[in-house]
């Protein structure tokens, strides 16, 4: 009932608002009825008033969609850096790295990115499936583990889209993402790699909107 008045004050935009955890909600990031049917049938039957840990249905989620979410590339607070001798090229990058049938996208690179991380002096990085460089030198496009360098994420500097994304307490995350986001269909679930599942929302005209569905 508390939750239904605050749905009605407007606290909420609606039950399918990440802050109120109803099943419109978790629909709308993007949980699979199958990982909440898990979730619950965990607990068992029991008279006992019990807390459950979200955790648990994260984790039967990611196990139905761990396999099927292609990968992409989404940076908050771009930062311009310029890798000198970097080779020019079309860029193929896998959709899911332990999936290479899937296929890859495919991304036009030049000698200007944007990262999120800040670069160091005498630090050696990786752009993840890219090349290595150090001091914004381009040192070669083999990994070799013998290096030691810092993965880290790219995005070229020209084609990338404006993205959104609401999370669990309704809070917005803002940023870009790689031009194939372009090729994502509504409602499909995808992994920003290395940082989190989502499920795309909308698609306005200069920005794509995204729900959080977890770690």
């Amino acid at each position: 009932r508390k939750l239904e008045q605050e749905v009605l004050s407007k606290k909420y935009s609606g039950w399918a608002d990440p802050r109120t955890w109803s099943l419109q909600s978790l629909e709308k990031r993007g949980f699979k009825p199958k990982s909440i049917r898990n979730f619950i049938l965990n607990f068992g039957l029991t008279q006992t008033e019990i807390t459950a840990p979200i955790d648990i249905l994260y984790s039967e989620n990611k196990k139905l969609i761990e396999k099927t979410s292609d990968r992409y590339s989404f940076i908050e607070e771009p930062k311009k850096v310029t890798i000198k001798d970097s080779p020019q090229k079309i860029a193929k990058l896998p959709l899911h790295p332990d999936y290479p049938k899937r296929g890859n996208r495919k991304i036009r690179t030049s000698d200007k990115f944007y990262v999120g991380d800040k670069i160091k002096r005498n630090q050696t990085y990786r752009f993840m499936h890219l090349f290595n460089f150090k001091n914004h030198k381009f040192i070669s496009e083999k990994h070799d583990p013998e290096l030691e360098a810092t993965l880290i994420h790219w995005l070229p500097f020209k084609g990338n889209i404006n993205v959104e994304v609401i999370m669990e307490d309704g809070s917005k995350l803002r940023g870009i993402g790689e031009p194939t986001l372009n090729h994502v269909k509504i409602n499909q679930e995808i992994q920003f790699e290395r940082r989190f599942f989502a499920r795309l929302d909308k698609k306005e005209k200069n920005k794509l909107i995204f729900y959080y569905t977890h770690h």
